[in-house]
């Protein structure tokens, strides 16, 4: 499209025309293999290089270089990261924006303008009217122009730029050779063109208006009965029902177990000499050395069974040492007597090393104790007894 610009000298007027950019990419030196003409901006500076081609074909028929009186390169600066200056050059050769990179840009001429990026979101424009002028005199040298900073460093809007939509543009001002004539007249109509071919078919109208239900169709057949479907997720659980009414009593069951129980203290670093074992038994309070035995004694009123014999040794010793614990039955007499014990209800307890705590042994077997019959819970077989310090034994069995 023409547009008057005004009169230069008699006879002389001036058009400008804007020309149709057909290509805009950019190179990078640090990624010399890769293209990026389709991207939305054209960097120039911190090693890329800015590349951008336009059509003259826009140009009347005819016009010679000596009629381009003025051409105006415009970019619209998108970013600005570093503020310099920016120069134009033309290309030497032959590039395709789909295609280009580091590689393969062909080598620019000399520069024929710069301009200063100083700020964002402005138009630049460079004066390029003489490289104008040559390629409407030599078409072939049209291959458009190199965009070089060594100090500038920004971004400018490139023709995939759909957000602010400012590609770069060629603004050319002709100087008409004579006097505007006057208008022709009107040519005849031509006939009618041959009908063109269908259109492709056009984008789906958006959906109309729900139309009205329509009447009730009869009841089909009932189906048949499909498959059981797979358990639901169980329920919540339900709020607690009434206290039901008290049940019969039940039987009386058997009679449970009489446990028996003594707590020996021992005496700290119990002497442990008794080759044969320390068989003698002493009660509380008696004179006679007892080696290394120690018991207590009690009554069994009825005839019974022992069972469940459980010995724990508590103590506060920092050496290992270990005690055996048997029940069985001694008359009082035989108590102060050398009296060897032969029932299988014991056990043996050790304490380990730098243990300060309690340790157990328990004993599976069972033994029957006659009503009336002097019980006696013996300990002996003491090893490492002076490693015993503030030592006591609990001892319990049931008897049933």
């Amino acid at each position: 499209m023409l547009l008057f610009a005004g009169v230069i000298g008699l006879g002389r007027s001036a058009f400008a025309t804007d020309t149709t950019l057909t290509a805009d990419a950019h190179v990078n030196s640090a990624r010399p293999t890769v293209n990026y003409g389709g991207l939305s901006n054209i960097s120039v500076g911190s090693g890329t290089t800015g590349l951008i081609r336009f059509d003259l074909g826009t140009l009347p028929a005819g016009t010679v270089g000596s009629q381009i009186s003025k051409a105006t390169l415009r970019l619209y600066v998108n970013r600005v990261y570093t503020a310099g200056t920016m120069s134009v050059a033309p290309l030497t050769g032959s590039w395709s924006e789909a295609a280009v990179t580091y590689s393969t840009v062909p080598s620019a001429g000399d520069v024929a303008g710069s301009v200063d990026v100083t700020a964002a979101e402005q138009f630049v424009t460079v004066d390029l009217t003489s490289v104008v002028q040559n390629w409407v005199t030599n078409p072939d040298t049209n291959f458009g122009l190199a965009l070089t900073a060594t100090t500038a460093n920004a971004l400018f809007d490139a023709k995939e730029n759909d957000e602010t939509g400012h590609a770069a543009g060629l603004d050319v001002t002709i100087v008409s050779q004579g006097a505007v004539g006057p208008q022709g007249p009107a040519g005849p109509t031509g006939a009618t063109g041959p009908r063109g071919a269908s259109g492709s078919t056009g984008l789906t109208g958006p959906t109309g208006p729900q139309g009205a239900a329509g009447a009730m169709g009869a009841v089909g057949p009932a189906g048949s009965t499909g498959a059981i479907g797979p358990t639901g997720v169980a329920g919540a659980q339900g709020l607690q029902g009434p206290v039901g009414p008290t049940g019969v009593v039940g039987a009386t069951g058997p009679a449970g177990g009489q446990v028996y129980s003594a707590n020996i203290q021992l005496p700290d670093g119990i002497s442990s000499d008794d080759s044969t074992g320390g068989l003698v038994a002493l009660p509380s309070g008696a004179s006679t050395a007892s080696r290394n035995v120690l018991s207590a004694s009690l009554t069994v009123p009825q005839t019974c069974t022992a069972s469940q014999l459980i010995v724990t040794t508590f103590d506060t010793n920092a050496g290992s040492a270990s005690v055996t614990v048997q029940v069985d039955q001694a008359t009082a007499a035989q108590v102060n007597t050398n009296y060897t014990y032969s029932t299988n209800l014991s056990c043996t307890v050790t304490t380990p090393e730098s243990n300060e705590g309690s340790s157990s042994c328990s004993s599976s077997a069972s033994t029957t104790l006659t009503a009336g019959e002097f019980v006696t819970i013996v300990a002996f077989n003491f090893s490492n007894t002076d490693a015993y310090t503030n030592a006591r034994l609990l001892v319990s069995f049931v008897c049933k």
